[in-house]
């Protein structure tokens, strides 16, 4: 017995295509510099630049080929360890010379080359975006004793919790960030998707952004109000 196939009715097709349209409008190119940002453009350079022992705030933003997948931490001191913070990540896991504690990686953190290079073939990222902000010394080693749990906690204050689960990772960022880098930059809100938080920051005045994408490029800007 054969059955006729009905044609889709024009409101259902026109709902399909809708769809449609909205699925490729959520997809995304990748990071971009504002338009104030084009013209401090640096030359490409070496991912190695970033992990210079110069006091350092630096938040990370990966981005997929639809949308944010992840957000973190690193904390660069003058004669200390790179401190990385991963909420709920998975770097360095099963790798006997990556501790982890409490999503924190307090030994073997990993170079941004090394990390952005996980990131791409590993996680299958397209990009990873890097704002940085210049500290002090003791500013430094303020917010590295905060992520690693060697700060003194104030008496009526809670401890900053730095174990995070799956998928909230952007959230709690963005409760460091609010709680701790007010000096730096303001937090307007808990951001759930890691590229709405990454666009914020760019209105946050970082000293330097570093994009890095799976094509090779690396794209490097210094702040327009510096």
């Amino acid at each position: 017995m054969l059955h006729r196939v009905h044609p889709l009715r024009p409101p259902l097709a026109s709902l399909l295509l809708l769809w449609l349209v909205l699925l490729g409008a959520c997809s995304s190119s990748g990071p971009q510099a504002p338009a104030e940002w084009i013209n401090r453009q640096s030359a490409a350079v070496d991912l190695a630049v970033f992990d210079a022992a110069q006091p350092a705030l630096q938040v990370l933003i990966c981005q997929g080929q639809v949308h944010g997948t992840h957000t973190g931490v690193r904390v660069l001191q003058t004669d200390e360890p790179v401190v990385f913070w991963d909420p709920a990540g998975q770097f360095g896991i099963n790798r006997s010379e990556v501790q982890r504690s409490r999503d924190v990686i307090v030994q073997g953190a990993p170079s941004m080359a090394e990390y952005v290079h996980w990131r791409l073939e590993g996680a299958e990222d397209s990009a990873v975006a890097l704002y940085e902000w210049k500290l002090t010394d003791e500013r430094a080693a303020e917010l590295a004793a905060i992520l690693t749990h060697d700060g003194a906690v104030l008496e009526g204050e809670e401890e900053f919790e730095t174990a995070t689960v799956g998928l909230f990772c952007c959230q709690a960022v963005c409760r460091f960030l609010d709680r701790f880098a007010r000096d730096e930059m303001t937090i307007p809100q808990l951001w759930f998707r890691p590229e709405h938080l990454g666009e914020h920051l760019w209105s946050q005045h970082p000293d330097r952004v570093g994009l890095f994408h799976d094509d090779g490029r690396i794209e490097v800007f210094a702040s327009p109000a510096r």
